[in-house]
Formats: C-alpha cells, structure tokens, sequence
C-alpha cells in the first residue's frame, strides 16, 4: 500500500470518529501543532522518523506531547496508531487528507487563484462571492501571483481551471490561426 493510500485511510478513519464540527476543527488545530513542531524542531523530527528508536518511545513521545498541548482524545489515538504502526512518515501526508476531507465535510471548495500582480482586498473578496455563486458553496481562496501570465485570472477549483489569462488568450488565438 503506498503512502498516500495509506495516509488518506487514516484521514478519514480519523474524520469518521468526529461527530461535529468543534471537533473537526479542535482535531485540525492539534495536527497543526504537531507539524508547526515537526517542521520546526529537528531533533524531535529526527527522533519520531528515526528507525533507531523504538516504537514505544516514539509512542511516548508522542503522548508526552499530546498530554501537555491538551490535544484532543481522537487525536491522541491517530498519533499512537501512526506511532504503533511505524507509519510517522506518513503524518504530513495525513494531515492534507484530512484538512480535505474536513473542507468536504464543511461542503468548503478550495480555489486557487493566479493573477499577474496583486490585487485589492475588496476586489479578492468580490472573486469569492463569485465563485461561491458559480460552485453553490463556501470557497477558501488561495491568491498566488505569476508576472507570466500577463494579465487576467487563471483560477483552479479540484480539477477544473479557468483560464482567463492574456497569456492563454494568445495561445487560443495561436491555436486557431494556425488551425489546429
């Protein structure tokens, strides 16, 4: 079974045992600490991804930290399953799934939106209400800025891409003249 499988499973098994939305977020929040402490303190880093130290160690570590952050029971339970079945590698990996299953669960779409420079807040919340019209539900907007498209708006929602960028009207238009 690949990582990715691997990861998505325990997402949801962990989306699967919260019956409310508190608890999603509750949840969300304390992976997040955990991966604000992986990504930022490479001694524990080490240790939780290390073969050289045991199973129960790093599932005592792992509990020493969930018991100070307070975290949530579910929580604890996924952190000792990753840590029993010496599948840590895996935790980033899970912590995306879950913030995806979350989004479906709360009916949230992400949409990410590529201008060729910044644009105002009030013109970026406009482009919300837009998408949240065309979608039928609550979009969290992602900006990124690329000069190479530009001009316009490129915007991704799943698999779908709308291009309305200057630099995809031109090729269209090459496209057609040459007669492809």
């Amino acid at each position: 079974m690949g990582n990715r499988t691997m990861a998505v499973r325990y997402a949801r098994a962990l989306v699967d045992v919260l019956s409310d939305d508190a608890d999603l977020s509750r949840v969300q929040g304390d992976l997040d600490v955990v991966a604000q402490i992986l990504h930022d303190d490479g001694e524990i880093r080490t240790a939780l991804m290390s073969s050289g130290l045991s199973r129960a160690r790093k599932k005592g570590l792992l509990e020493l930290l969930a018991r100070k952050a307070d975290f949530h029971p579910a929580c604890r339970r996924i952190l000792t399953m990753l840590a029993e079945s010496n599948c840590l590698s895996v935790f980033t990996e899970m912590q995306q799934a879950f913030a995806g299953l979350c989004d479906e669960r709360r009916k949230i779409v992400a949409a990410e939106v590529v201008t060729a420079v910044a644009i105002d807040p009030g013109r970026e919340q406009d482009y919300c209400r837009s998408l949240e019209r065309l979608t039928g539900r609550q979009v969290r907007l992602q900006m990124r800025i690329d000069p190479a498209i530009l001009g316009g708006v490129v915007t991704r929602i799943g698999s779908q891409v709308y291009d309305g960028s200057v630099r995809g009207r031109l090729q269209r238009l090459q496209t057609r003249l040459r007669g492809e």
